[in-house]
């Protein structure tokens, strides 16, 4: 079995283990696609490959690659994406696709139950009180229930469902808050089974911490407006870990400038901000690099899932990141 895997170097060394790299070898006859990486060098296309193992850095899979490859029948992404990768006509040839999407989201809903804890319990607020006044008894002092500090009964607001969105809500699920779901894809059973309330968007908007979790498609470009962004409470923190571009950017801006409610920026649109952008120097705006996917150590577990996703092709079994080709088109 010919498995020829197009990534390059750097990120070869970063998501395989060497006990991994000599498991794949085990499973067929491994070739590593020759850098600089370009389907239109000769050589580069592998007629007899029926695997293709992709990750960052691949480039897209053009017609001719395709036509070049008449063996190939399946493509393991060490990634999280396949959007920028994938054609369409690779699933109408019948050709398998898996993504390691479900694995990388699980470092990004990490990253979201960090702010959402630290946002319940007011600390950058507090901090920028306390950097302010160095004093001890200018903020804290006889905060109450009423006064929305503390994570017990917190209301978060969930805007999107899909993989990150999933594993958050088990992260959550000890911590007692008052989670709001939004999205067309989840009932009011599936709901209760995940111990989440289904809501309006408007409701959602307006909780004490609100997380995005839109998919880069078409019909989410902008989707958060300003009318949605008005909703933010007062003192509430507002989380995009998703993509820039579902959130009007000026609208944002315009309400972050007022000093109303905190955000936490870990994607804007455009990536980054334009040097001029307020983004960079609001108190209010914690501001990330595209941080809260899978970094340093956390690529293994992304090199390990992919490995053994072409293990069980090899095996005849379904690949736990396969992409059903109908959803292709909504998955981000």
């Amino acid at each position: 079995m010919k498995i020829l895997v197009a990534m390059p170097a750097r990120w070869r060394e970063e998501f395989f283990t060497d006990a991994d790299w000599g498991r794949l070898q085990s499973l067929g006859e491994v070739e590593v696609m020759a850098e600089p990486l370009d389907w239109g060098i000769e050589g580069a296309v592998r007629a007899d490959a029926e695997v293709l193992v992709t990750g960052w850095g691949t480039p897209p899979l053009a017609a001719h690659a395709l036509d070049g490859m008449p063996s190939l029948r399946a493509i393991v992404h060490c990634g999280g994406t396949v959007r920028c990768l994938v054609p369409a006509e690779v699933y109408e040839r019948g050709i398998q696709v898996s993504s390691q999407a479900r694995l990388n989201a699980l470092p990004v809903a990490q990253y979201c139950l960090a702010h959402i804890l630290l946002a319940a319990k007011k600390v950058p607020r507090a901090a920028r009180e306390y950097h302010s006044t160095r004093a001890l008894d200018t903020f804290g002092d006889g905060l109450s229930f009423e006064d929305g500090v503390g994570v017990p009964g917190a209301r978060v607001g969930l805007i999107g469902y899909g993989k990150v969105a999933h594993a958050l809500i088990e992260y959550l699920r000890p911590f007692g808050m008052d989670v709001l779901l939004h999205t067309p894809y989840v009932s009011e059973s599936q709901a209760g089974e995940l111990g989440v309330r289904l809501a309006r968007i408007e409701e959602a908007m307006s909780a004490d911490v609100v997380c995005l979790h839109l998919g880069d498609t078409p019909d989410n470009h902008g989707f958060i407006n300003a009318d949605l962004l008005a909703l933010v409470p007062d003192g509430a923190t507002f989380i995009n870990t998703a993509r820039g571009i579902v959130v009007d950017q000026d609208a944002l801006v315009k309400e972050l400038v007022t000093g109303r409610f905190d955000a936490v920026l870990d994607v804007t649109w455009p990536e980054p901000p334009e040097p001029d952008s307020p983004l960079w120097t609001l108190p209010n705006v914690t501001l990330t690099p595209h941080w809260a996917g899978s970094l340093g150590r956390e690529l293994t577990a992304l090199g390990h899932g992919g490995i053994d996703d072409v293990e069980l092709y090899l095996t005849g079994r379904p690949m736990r990141g396969a992409i059903d080709p109908a959803l292709a088109p909504y998955i981000a």
